[in-house]
């Protein structure tokens, strides 16, 4: 049975770890959108490009009855739910939510090969849809994985990123 499992979440909130964990459990095909996004050079904002090879690959390993786990940001509901619509050869569709605090999202994103903006990182963290059971119409299955950890300050953050800035 093939499946293709839609993980997101903002960015810096460990979908990739999820993502490639998974992937090695469910013997799932890992495609993660950054990667697309350095393929064509694009920005977070402006990956039509990005999006249309992410979107053949799909497709052709759908084709070919693979399972796939795509790693992406995927704020807004209207995003997610394209996939059922667009790529009618999954036998199932899963629909999984990596929650963080904004505070690790921003202490995770100093850790990546392509750094998203503070600026933009913290408006995209507001900007989130979480997952609810309305999805249940788009995905057979929906999870939520909390990577919350409380032992991060504010103040130590917010000290860390005006360093970062001077």
């Amino acid at each position: 049975m093939s499946t293709l499992y839609i993980i997101f979440g903002p960015y810096g909130s460990g979908k990739t770890y999820w993502s490639k964990k998974l992937s090695k459990q469910f013997n799932a095909v890992h495609l993660d959108s950054d990667e697309y996004y350095k393929k064509t050079k694009e920005s977070h904002d402006d990956g039509f490009k990005a999006w249309m090879l992410l979107f053949q690959d799909i497709y052709d390993l759908s084709v070919k009855g693979k399972s796939v786990i795509v790693d992406s940001a995927h704020l807004k509901k209207e995003y997610r739910c394209i996939y059922n619509a667009w790529f009618r050869k999954f036998d199932k569709y899963v629909l999984i939510e990596v929650k963080n605090t904004l505070e690790n999202c921003i202490i995770n994103n100093k850790n990546r090969e392509r750094q998203i903006p503070l600026y933009k990182l913290v408006e995209k963290y507001n900007e989130i849809e979480h997952i609810d059971k309305s999805e249940l119409k788009y995905f057979n299955e929906l999870y939520v994985i909390d990577n919350s950890v409380k032992d991060v300050t504010l103040e130590n953050l917010l000290a860390d990123n005006i360093q970062e800035l001077k």
